[in-house]
């Protein structure tokens, strides 16, 4: 037994045990090295040439294997402090990530590291400086006392006096922050702005400048704040506004500490920051969402009317820029962003590839760190110059806030692909050959115009051949134009096409100094009919162009083209007509996927039958290969046969977006993201506007063709009314179609001087049962309303065009679904049509009279609607203002400011507004 055992005996079965525990030690290291390379993958180390690995000083640990018990997650930062003291002369820890791979708590001490671009290395790399182990970051408002330390620390900055002039105007010992402190209590002025300094070993290691933000009514104003929090449960002062903050950039991770104590110190709980437009956010607001801008139009009063001289609320302009905006609040600083390192790389600067970047970053909860867009020319901040304007984005929505702040833009074009290796091969516009690697590659060039393509295929680098289809075509055709058009003036100029984009582009031609007898216009029909199913805005659009001076060739096709020295000479027509011109645009008759696209993926082994096929995920054969827009089909198996350029390209970019969201998002199911069996319907509205010639401007908006599929017919089928007017002088032609069941399914809109104000608006009146249009079918018949696009424009109908107008009818369609009268009501109708006897729009107000709970149902939604978004909507009238009105006796306030004595009766229109 063990009590027989001698003290030989008793030391050699301890060190036998000890044997045993090392071995079994080692195999399960052994075990542990090999499941963390199956899973991390071998490191791929591709120095730059002029680097010499051994002569660089070693100033960091490299953490290689991490195994911690989820249930002690919350301790990391105690099992990393002693690691790094066991190398007290290494300044840093680093941690290797495979860019797919899962993150563990470790990575929530450190910060990312932005990759150089064009290198790539095969894992992330993320980064901790050991004094944020240590010692706590201590955040203290500043004072004249701090003036010398924080003077050092900003000794690189470009504008310190933006945090010193502060601090040298603050009190050595500060007794307040802004209006709460002790000193609002002793009756000082308050203090409007304050700098936090914050310090690690007592060394400052970042200063913020804050400031109760003045107008917190501001941000929801034209913002989507409403996202991330709601803003009428917090007082005035309770909003935090960032002037100016610089951090040591390794202690960036930092940064929501540093927020979180600048809130408890100024008692305020939400935190903005205004940002230049068009350039990425600095690192150091990476942790804030950033918020994205409104489709809404800045609030007008009529010009007749001084809200200063009323009791309506002041309208709150919006800044120049309009700047980006950043966003966080309490719970969200302390719930902290996920980081998602794929290698996402978008190819093209479509409207759909738009759409999917603005998708992946509206998720407040996720922060991605390598987004990469591709696209000639980079992406444009401006509505196309030479075709018509989609109407897919507002003036604010163009200046693509998201994308150049996330993004990293690369203007230039995909040359060829690698599948094996997950590598693209791209050309910058300035010639520089790049190699990008990618984990998600999505393609959304759009399509592009094969006449053109064709024509050149004959002859190559022929000079004066364009199909302006993105930013760097626009950009190399004016500049043609200006230096070789303009000046010579025996230069003619074809333009190819049938559609709209046709005038636009003459339009600007014209613009830039072409006169237009020299413009010829190429008709492949009979007829020129920009508009569909509209004989009398063609009229007047053909009009416009004769009278300038614009020839129209019909039954032309340009079936080669001449060159002498590489320069167009002349086009030749189908029919064997030669058109001699110095410039040909082809502008989308005959689209189709662009050839070299074309050969690189068919290089590739993806599938092609006539568009890129993908799945329900808009996935093509290659599940790490996404496609979207008008460049792909659905696969058979799907059983899905619509034409996607019929659709809306941003909604699609939208749909691409989820889908590839339940890929990125680590939280996806808990989220409830997965992948739909089937594309959900695409309801969004079409469009086009832009300027023609002879002062001419269009603005056509029309449903989607999903809007007629229970009854499988189509907008030029299900239409039964067309309400017209028109006015000579100035020109007003205006046509709104109605289909069967009573929604207005397009409007078009043809006028002298201007564009429809904000014409990206109308898209909310297609598919509104046409009833919401204050009775205009009435009106028309008995010729009330002489100019239909004026009738839109007017005070009434600014509810219609509010951006939250459309979840509002939501509701109260939900609400008077559930009411038993309207159910019998509906059931009438219904059954009134399918019989023949009437259509929807012809139904009086005697048989939808809505009464009851549903009349009750109805009012309080539309008075909660106007009440919370008065700031865009001050001129209704609702329950509360007529409370105020009565208890406060505001009718005889605002009647003195105006001049007038209570009874007046002042001249008002037929509308409900005040």
């Amino acid at each position: 037994g063990e009590q027989d055992r001698t003290p030989e005996e008793e030391a050699e079965v301890k060190a036998r045990k000890a044997a045993e525990d090392d071995a079994e030690l080692l195999k399960l290291i052994s075990e542990a090295q090999e499941d963390a390379v199956a899973e991390i993958g071998y490191f791929e180390e591709s120095p730059e040439p002029s680097v010499d690995l051994n002569s660089l000083p070693v100033n960091a640990v490299c953490l290689t294997l991490f195994c911690l018990d989820p249930s002690l997650d919350c301790q990391v930062q105690k099992l990393l402090r002693p690691t790094m003291e066991m190398f007290p002369e290494h300044e840093y820890c680093l941690v290797l990530v495979p860019h797919q791979g899962r993150h563990v708590s470790l990575l929530r001490l450190m910060q990312p590291v932005r990759e150089k671009l064009g290198q790539s290395f095969s894992h992330a790399l993320y980064m901790i400086h050991r004094a944020a182990l240590y010692t706590p970051m201590g955040v203290l408002v500043g004072s004249m006392d701090d003036a010398e330390d924080v003077a050092e620390f900003l000794e690189d900055e470009s504008e310190p006096s933006v945090f010193l002039d502060t601090l040298r105007k603050t009190p050595a010992t500060p007794i307040g922050v802004f209006e709460k402190g002790l000193g609002a209590l002793r009756g000082e002025a308050p203090v409007s702005e304050q700098v936090m300094v914050a310090r690690i070993l007592g060394q400052v290691v970042a200063v913020v400048k804050v400031a109760l933000a003045p107008t917190p009514g501001l941000f929801p104003n034209y913002y989507e704040v409403e996202e991330l929090v709601d803003p009428s449960q917090y007082a005035a002062d309770e909003h935090l506004e960032i002037k100016g903050l610089v951090v040591n950039p390794i202690f960036n991770n930092l940064v929501p500490d540093l927020i979180l104590q600048a809130q408890r110190l100024t008692g305020t709980c939400c935190t903005y920051a205004l940002l230049p437009p068009h350039l990425p956010i600095p690192d150091s607001l990476k942790c804030f969402p950033l918020v994205p801008v409104r489709r809404q139009q800045q609030p007008e009063f009529p010009a007749d009317l001084d809200p200063a001289k009323t009791s309506l609320p002041p309208s709150i302009p919006m800044p120049a820029g309009p700047p980006c905006l950043v966003h966080t609040n309490y719970r969200l600083l302390c719930q902290r962003k996920r980081d998602v390192d794929a290698r996402v790389l978008i190819i093209g600067g479509s409207d759909t590839a738009i759409a999917v970047v603005e998708e992946l970053f509206s998720v407040p909860y996720l922060n991605f760190h390598h987004v990469t867009v591709l696209a000639p020319g980079g992406i444009s901040t401006k509505p196309p110059q030479y075709t018509a304007d989609a109407l897919n984005f507002s003036e604010l929505e163009m200046l693509r806030h998201l994308v150049h702040a996330r993004a990293l833009i690369i203007p230039g074009a995909m040359l060829s692909l690698d599948r094996a290796e997950k590598k693209v091969v791209a050309l910058t516009d300035e010639g520089e050959e790049l190699f990008l690697h990618y984990d998600h590659l999505i393609l959304a060039p759009g399509l592009r115009d094969q006449l053109i393509d064709s024509l050149t295929a004959q002859q190559r680098n022929v000079v004066g051949v364009f199909s302006p289809q993105d930013t760097l075509q626009e950009a190399q055709l004016t500049e043609y134009v200006t230096a070789e058009v303009v000046p010579q003036e025996d230069v003619r100029v074809c333009i190819y096409g049938t559609g709209i984009d046709t005038m636009v582009a003459a339009q600007r031609l014209m613009t830039l100094g072409v006169h237009p007898q020299r413009l010829v216009v190429l008709c492949p029909g009979e007829k020129f009919e920009p508009v569909p199913l509209d004989r009398r805005a063609n009229e007047l659009i053909m009009q416009g162009a004769v009278d300038e001076g614009i020839t129209f060739k019909y039954n032309a096709t340009p079936a080669s083209i001449e060159a002498r020295q590489q320069r167009l000479t002349a086009v030749t027509l189908e029919d064997g007509t030669v058109m001699p011109c110095g410039l040909l645009l082809s502008l989308g008759e005959h689209k189709g996927v662009d050839p070299r696209l074309f050969l690189a993926l068919n290089q590739q082994s993806l599938v092609l039958d006539g568009r890129l096929v993908v799945d329900a995920a808009f996935k093509t054969n290659d599940p790490s290969i996404s496609a979207g827009g008008d460049l792909v089909k659905f696969a058979r198996r799907i059983q899905d046969d619509r034409k996607l350029e019929k659709f809306n390209l941003r909604e699609l970019g939208k749909a691409l977006g989820k889908a590839l969201l339940v890929d990125l998002d680590p939280d996806a199911v808990n989220m409830g993201r997965a992948h739909a069996a089937r594309v959900p319907p695409l309801m969004a509205p079409l469009g086009c506007a832009g300027a023609l010639p002879g002062n001419i401007f269009i603005s056509h908006v029309w449903a989607s063709p999903a809007m007629f599929r229970a009854v499988h017919g189509g907008i030029d089928v299900d239409i039964v009314r067309d309400l017209t007017t028109e006015v000579s002088e100035p020109l007003s032609y205006s046509r709104v179609s109605i289909d069967r069941y009573g929604r207005t399914a397009a409007f078009c809109f043809v006028s002298g001087g201007a564009l429809v104000p904000a014409a990206w608006n109308l898209g909310s009146l297609v598919g509104l049962p046409v009833t919401y249009l204050n009775d205009i079918v009435n009106r028309c018949q008995v010729g009330l309303i002489i100019d239909i696009r004026a009738f839109l424009l007017q005070d009434w109908a600014k509810a219609l065009f509010h951006d939250r107008f459309a979840s509002v009818r939501e509701q109260l369609e939900q609400a008077a679904n559930k009411s038993e009268h309207m159910a019998a009501v509906v059931k009438s109708l219904w059954e009134r049509i399918k019989a023949g006897d009437s259509v929807a729009n012809e139904v009086g107000m005697t048989d939808t009279v809505v009464t009851g709970d549903a009349k009750l149902s109805a009012q309080d939604g539309l008075n909660n609607f106007l009440e919370s978004n008065c700031a865009h909507l001050p001129l209704y009238l609702t329950a509360q203002r007529g409370n105020d009105m009565q208890n406060n006796n505001l009718w005889l306030v605002t009647a003195e400011k105006v001049g007038l004595r209570v009874g007046d009766v002042p001249s008002m229109d037929d509308n409900l507004s005040l």
